[in-house]
């Protein structure tokens, strides 16, 4: 079996991002766990909930609305590496925040 990536694109979010072409051009190089993610990079937080959706076989759209709302109001700030992030995310998923 297979597994696809979720493919949503940037009209999915739904909170307010940067885009800047040069941000763009960074979007699909390998990541390593440690690697921080700008949360105010659209690119960057599009890339890692696609990511982390594919793991975890989500793919509605509701699971793409849940993943963005905990990251952006939820997260603590001082969580920030892919790994932390995944973490966090994953034990938070059916909590009531």
């Amino acid at each position: 079996m297979v597994l696809l990536m979720p493919d949503f694109e940037k009209n999915a979010l739904t909170f307010s991002y940067r885009w800047s072409e040069a941000e763009q051009s960074c979007r699909h190089i390998l990541h390593g766990s440690e690697d921080c993610i700008d949360r105010t990079n659209g690119y960057q937080v599009l890339d890692f909930i696609n990511r982390f959706m594919m793991l975890y076989g989500l793919i509605s759209q509701d699971s793409f609305n849940r993943a963005e709302i905990l990251i952006y109001q939820h997260m603590p700030k001082r969580i920030n590496t892919r790994s932390e992030m995944k973490l966090w995310l994953s034990k938070s998923w059916n909590k009531r925040l």
